[in-house]
């Protein structure tokens, strides 16, 4: 990255980590001449929830502090709502929660796909 705002490059990170806010300055210093973001996927809303579905990543509540630390900092910040996992994260209170969340984090978007595979007979 320290290339990248040499030679004036923007940069997009995507990830499920909070330690992306170790970069902050970072990201600032390249968001004052070009394009910088930090999306986190954030699958569940629940921290429960979310540890079984991933159980070595960051917790949710983690990922949200992260971007509330970004956003503080005017970095780009979106929440990457993926997987929606159907009969587990596709609840409307999950998702709803997930929006409301992002929104006070200071999250810009909130980006989510749901794609569900038929199952040939």
């Amino acid at each position: 990255m320290k290339l990248a705002d040499r030679y004036r490059f923007g940069v997009v990170a995507i990830t499920k980590s909070d330690l992306v806010c170790r970069d902050a300055d970072l990201f600032a210093a390249i968001g004052s001449h070009s394009p910088a973001a930090v999306n986190i996927t954030i699958t569940a809303a629940d921290d429960c929830v979310a540890k079984r579905i991933e159980p070595h990543a960051a917790s949710s509540a983690d990922r949200f502090r992260a971007i509330e630390k970004l956003s503080a900092k005017n970095i780009l910040c979106g929440v990457i709502l993926l997987p929606v996992l159907p009969f587990i994260t596709d609840t409307t209170e999950n998702i709803s929660a997930i929006v409301s969340r992002a929104t006070e984090a200071g999250a810009a978007f909130v980006y989510a796909e749901k794609k569900f595979r038929r199952v040939a007979s």
